[in-house]
């Protein structure tokens, strides 16, 4: 009896450990870099962004925005944001700036969509700029 008793809580122990686990995967966070042309047109960074659907938006933030010119003056620190999914938007655009993160709302419509494709641009419509990122399903 004392065995099976041992057994039966281990067993416990180790779905409960497995299930725990299980609820962080959930959702995908990363980081990268993509490199955003003049002109402020949106660059796909990342896609097939796993997301929780637990929030009505995911999180996003910009490390470092830099140019592309070596020897340029770096005095960037924004940028532009938004996700898709299928090919439709359904963010908004949103500007970042370095180091901050942000909570970037999804359109009511698309919330039980648990995939996204994460865009970048530049700021200003004249520059071109590697950005580094990071960002988090939720």
């Amino acid at each position: 009896m004392k065995n099976k008793l041992i057994k039966l809580f281990a067993f416990t122990i180790l779905i409960t450990m497995m299930l725990s686990i299980n609820s962080w995967a959930d959702f995908d966070r990363g980081t990268g870099t993509v490199k955003v042309e003049k002109n402020c047109v949106m660059k796909l960074a990342k896609s097939n962004i796993h997301r929780s659907l637990d929030y009505s938006y995911v999180m996003v933030k910009t490390n470092s925005v830099y140019p592309v010119l070596e020897g340029a003056v770096d005095d960037y620190i924004k940028c532009r944001t938004r996700i898709y999914a299928n090919g439709a938007p359904i963010s908004d655009v949103m500007v970042l700036t370095e180091g901050v993160l942000r909570e970037l709302p999804i359109y009511n419509g698309y919330l039980s969509n648990s995939y996204y494709d994460l865009y970048f641009s530049g700021n200003h419509k004249d520059l071109a700029a590697y950005i580094a990122y990071y960002y988090n399903g939720k």
